[in-house]
């Protein structure tokens, strides 16, 4: 009787595990590994991977039940380390390894005056930063028109103004061309396409605040990034 018990409680494991098919999404530059529903692909429950399709670079991973992320998923970093680990299930931020001090400090308008302020939580973002450089590192581009007139390096910062209610991007640029400015913005909306982000906390509130990221650098064909030398404003 006890091992009859034994089976009938491991039953509807077995069962549910059955049910589950490994399936790969692939899309320019991004390469996803997830579990789903056998009678229902269209439904992730179980395991999940997302990492860049040239290089096989894991980005991040977590788990799914019934389309909803759950339990703790870990953002990789460029050395292949956990930069972020967040649990959806808490809503809780358990171990971040990214520059912190000057985007936790942020200005609010007090009276008539700018006050800087530290935040309670600084504006997070649910993604690698892998993810986001590689990306726009492969799809921002120096104009031609710019390059013909003898300038070979230009460089934009991307800044994200997160609300409780959403996320909007614009890209602050080095030079005025319009074309520079369309493929800044461009590359940025590819590279945050999706992404998740946690606003601000001041005074136990979510607030709405502006994050600055690192420089994006171009110099002929090549790309790179600078640290982060601006501080959130809130608006």
């Amino acid at each position: 009787m006890p091992r009859l018990l034994l089976l009938l409680l491991l039953l509807p494991l077995l069962t549910e595990a059955q049910t589950l098919k490994s399936v790969k999404n692939r899309s320019k530059y991004l390469l996803e590994q997830c579990e789903v529903l056998a009678e229902n692909d269209t439904i992730r429950a179980g395991s999940y991977k997302k990492m860049r399709i040239d290089t096989r670079e894991l980005l991040e991973e977590g788990r799914y039940e019934a389309n909803r992320r759950t339990g703790a998923w870990t953002f990789y970093s460029s050395k292949g380390t956990p930069e972020l680990v967040y649990d959806y299930s808490t809503a809780q931020v358990i171990t971040i390894n990214r520059p912190r001090t000057k985007a936790s400090l942020a200005q609010i308008q007090q009276g008539d005056t700018l006050a800087q302020v530290y935040l309670d939580v600084a504006p997070i973002s649910l993604a690698s930063s892998v993810q986001i450089y590689s990306i726009i590192g492969r799809e921002v581009r120096i104009p031609v028109q710019l390059q013909r007139i003898g300038i070979q390096e230009v460089s934009f910062k991307p800044v994200a103004s997160v609300s409780p209610a959403g996320t909007s991007y614009r890209a602050i640029t080095s030079h005025p061309d319009p074309e520079f400015k369309k493929s800044a913005r461009e590359a940025m909306a590819m590279a945050f396409k999706g992404v998740e982000w946690l606003p601000a906390v001041y005074e136990g509130k979510p607030i709405t605040s502006t994050y600055t990221f690192e420089d994006v650098v171009l110099t002929g064909y090549t790309v790179t990034r600078t640290q982060i030398t601006s501080l959130p404003r809130l608006p």
